[in-house]
């Protein structure tokens, strides 16, 4: 998949889409300005974070910790490699067996996220894989003798413009971030060879909790600290390996959670990626093959906005042309880890 960079800011007809700032739902506006700093600096010590938060270390870890006890945020990990093949995968279900079909999926590790939608399907499988052949494998083999799945759809995407890994909460002031860019992301000098199965082990670990410690590590390997530490830091800097905090969606300041399927000429593609790329609430925006060729993923503040973005894109180009929209009724799985009803993270992590 070729990267896209695009341009951060609010887009010029995107005003009407307001900011909140309170805490959500349980979470306060302290729980919200800590998962901010962690989407910033995932792994920074809490010493860093603490700092700039205006706390101590213990009170931010001991906050951290019930966070994500809670399921409420968490910190993983994952990998996209220059074979990785991203498709979105759009399934028509039986009545009723919906959700009968989700949990099926959601034991594959090819559907790294699956979305309980209304509107012209019933789910939204993001599917990753290491080749197109074995994409091919998955959908016809795997997709094709589910028992409930009526039809499918897919797009299989191309160019990734942006995705959630630069999608943040707004509650941090403009010198705490840059307070927070400052803090170092070297993953130390010490590094150690590993082998395939010794690299997925510590990639596994980190995807369990993205967070983890060289001597929790260590303990869970059963191998020296040094050891860890050194396979932590290997891991770390391999090319395509995210380090990525997450919040539970209802939870956050963005509770609504829409897909748009939209239409462009190849000639106006770019032109169209650069202008919706701007919009500050996407969680995906690719290229496809498939009846669209742009597919969208935002998360909004209230139903409302959706109609508002709808607006947005429309005068964004005379070219474009929305075909087709979902809401997101659930999330029975985010990035490989299983949700709970209101979206919170099932295990810790």
């Amino acid at each position: 998949m070729n990267a896209v960079s695009s341009a951060q800011g609010p887009f010029p007809s995107a005003g009407v889409i307001q900011d909140t700032s309170a805490g959500h739902d349980g979470l306060s506006t302290d729980d919200l300005r800590l998962i901010h700093a962690l989407q910033v600096v995932p792994r920074a010590p809490w010493s860093r974070i603490g700092a700039v938060l205006g706390c101590d270390p213990v009170t931010a870890a001991r906050r951290w910790a019930r966070l994500r006890d809670g399921g409420y945020a968490w910190v993983t990990a994952y990998r996209f490699s220059r074979r990785t093949v991203l498709a979105l995968v759009e399934l028509s279900c039986e009545p009723g067996r919906t959700l009968e079909v989700a949990a099926e999926l959601a034991g594959d590790a090819e559907a790294i996220t699956i979305d309980v939608t209304a509107g012209g399907r019933d789910l939204v499988i993001t599917v990753a894989v290491e080749g197109d052949d074995r994409l091919g494998e998955y959908l016809l083999d795997r997709l094709g003798g589910v028992r409930g799945v009526m039809s499918s759809r897919t797009h299989v995407c191309t160019t990734i413009a942006s995705d959630a890994r630069s999608w943040r909460l707004r509650t941090l002031s403009d010198e705490e971030l840059a307070a927070l860019e400052a803090v170092p992301r070297s993953h130390g000098r010490q590094r150690a060879g590993l082998s395939g199965a010794e690299f997925d082990g510590v990639l596994s670990a980190l995807a369990a909790d993205g967070r983890i410690r060289a001597a929790d590590l260590a303990e869970r390997a059963g191998i020296g600290v040094d050891r860890a530490r050194a396979a932590l830091n290997t891991v770390l800097a391999a090319d395509g390996v995210v380090v990525r905090t997450e919040v539970a969606r209802r939870y956050s300041e963005r509770p609504v959670y829409a897909w748009f399927f939209l239409r462009a000429p190849a000639r106006s593609t770019d032109r169209v990626l650069r202008r919706l790329g701007t919009l500050r609430d996407v969680r995906l925006l690719a290229t496809s093959i498939g009846t669209c060729n742009i597919v969208l993923a935002m998360w909004l503040p209230g139903l409302d906005d959706v109609a508002r973005v709808e607006a947005v894109i429309e005068q964004s180009d005379a070219e474009v042309a929305i075909v087709d929209r979902s809401l997101v009724l659930r999330t029975t799985k985010h990035l490989g880890r299983r949700l709970t009803p209101d979206g919170r993270s099932v295990g810790g992590g």
